[in-house]
């Protein structure tokens, strides 16, 4: 027994020495990485040097993948810190994490509808609310409302670097609303032809078109049931429907008929608006595309 521990104790010595800080990583690699041979974890990001390189993080890079989410809290919430959006759902992993969705399950984002997300929409300034009337040279204001999926959706994050966005205002009972719907869902449309460019622009993902639905069928306020029914006639996959059921678009857009565009700059600034002709903004936007 005591030839035994005399054999043992010289080779526990060895690895020791080789790997002093138990990171699976012996301290020559660790030199010639330039990572801390005296530190398990040399960037302090909660994983192990060892376990990292494993998986084809950095070990020397608290945040190897730069979506804002740390190695470590990747890991601990099932994402990959090499990937900035694991689940390839279009949202990254930091956003889906900090709303409280899994980062791993692409069924399990922040938008059903795969609508745009900005993180920092608290603090693009602007109108917090509907009050008043919308004004060309102005940011439109914040309009929070149900999809045609169920979701909350915030208009502010629309809120992006380069795409116009076309808000429409259109009702279920309106006949030109259903026929412009129809136009941008692919049916030919003789007086709304010249427009085909934003038709295309919008399915290219160049521009966004958000549709507002501000009353049903029977002229009732506009609900979750119209913006579904809306987008079950009209599947326009690129296009929220947003039901607002407390006429604040209503009012805040005095359009003299629907439907009715408002033209937005990316930064979500009224570009273009005339109440007394509701397509203007549109005209407006083609011809520039």
């Amino acid at each position: 027994m005591h030839r035994l521990l005399l054999l043992t104790l010289p080779v526990l010595l060895v690895v020791a020495c080789t790997d002093p800080d138990g990171d699976g990583v012996k301290s020559g690699e660790e030199k010639k990485l330039g990572l801390d041979p005296k530190s398990a974890d040399s960037d302090g990001d909660g994983l192990m040097d060892g376990d990292e390189l494993a998986m084809g993080a950095d070990p020397l890079n608290v945040d190897t993948d730069g979506d804002g989410l740390n190695d470590g809290a990747e890991v601990e919430n099932g994402a990959d810190p090499t990937l900035a959006d694991t689940d390839a759902d279009g949202y990254s992993d930091f956003d889906e994490v900090q709303t409280g969705h899994d980062p791993a399950d692409a069924n399990d984002r922040i938008y059903q509808g795969g609508w745009p997300y900005y993180a920092d929409k608290d603090s693009i300034g602007g109108n917090a609310s509907l009050d008043g009337t919308v004004q060309v040279g102005e940011r439109f204001g914040r309009f929070v409302a149900v999809d045609q999926f169920g979701d909350e959706v915030d208009l502010w994050d629309f809120y992006n670097e380069d795409k116009p966005i076309v808000i429409d205002m259109s009702a279920q009972w309106c006949g030109p609303c259903n026929s412009v719907a129809a136009w941008l869902d692919g049916e030919s449309l003789s007086w709304m032809e010249p427009m085909n460019p934003i038709r295309k622009a919008v399915r290219d993902g160049e521009v966004y078109w958000v549709t507002i639905m501000i009353q049903d069928r029977y002229g009732a306020p506009a609900s979750k049931k119209t913006a579904k029914e809306w987008y079950r006639s009209y599947p326009s996959e690129e296009v929220p429907v947003m039901a607002d059921s407390n006429y604040d678009v209503a009012y805040y857009i005095p359009a003299a008929g629907i439907p009715a565009f408002v033209l937005l700059k990316p930064d979500l600034t009224v570009d273009d608006f005339n109440p007394n002709d509701g397509y203007q903004a549109l005209e407006t936007l083609n011809s520039r595309l």
